[in-house]
């Protein structure tokens, strides 16, 4: 019951952060000057939101993980593990508890860690729980996306399969 518990609340809070992203595109089109005063206010993280979580991939059973090169992939899951926790930071970022880098995306697909841009956000790390699973790039509107045959992560288009569905969980 706690778990699925956990899983509401992460989905509530990514569905407000999604809101405050399209009133700021909204008023884009209005005032550049109202956009940039809502972003600084909406994407200025001050701390985590809600963490630190493990990040599960529906088809294979393991977790988010990355390391000291900053690369990302998903390994099987072990309790209090540093590597495969994460934090949701106000805003959109998913931040790495252990290197403290932000989960990013390219447009090669390439899903991998860079500092976190806070200051002047960058859309490629910001990234939202759309439909109870997928994990969308607000940039490139692409889904991660993990393998079962391999540790692969990638950013690919969003599609209905369980390789693009994510669950968080808080360690053990």
């Amino acid at each position: 019951m706690q778990t699925r518990l956990n899983k509401l609340l992460v989905m509530a809070l990514a569905a407000a952060a999604a809101l405050f992203t399209a009133e700021a595109a909204d008023a884009a089109q209005t005032s550049p000057s109202a956009v940039h005063s809502l972003v600084n206010t909406v994407s200025s993280p001050s701390g985590p939101q809600a963490g630190p979580y493990r990040i599960v991939n529906e088809a294979s059973g393991w977790c988010l993980d990355a390391n000291w090169n900053l690369d990302v992939y998903t390994l099987p899951c072990t309790s209090n593990n540093q590597y495969q926790q994460w934090e949701f930071w106000y805003g959109g970022w998913t931040r790495h508890v252990r290197t403290g880098h932000c989960l990013t995306a390219d447009i090669s697909g390439r899903v991998r860690l860079a500092q976190c841009r806070v200051s002047s956000p960058a859309r490629w790390q910001l990234w939202y729980q759309w439909h109870g699973g997928w994990y969308k790039n607000d940039w490139y509107g692409t889904c991660l996306t993990g393998t079962t045959v391999d540790s692969t992560v990638r950013n690919y288009s969003c599609a209905t399969n369980r390789r693009q569905y994510w669950y968080h969980f808080s360690p053990l």
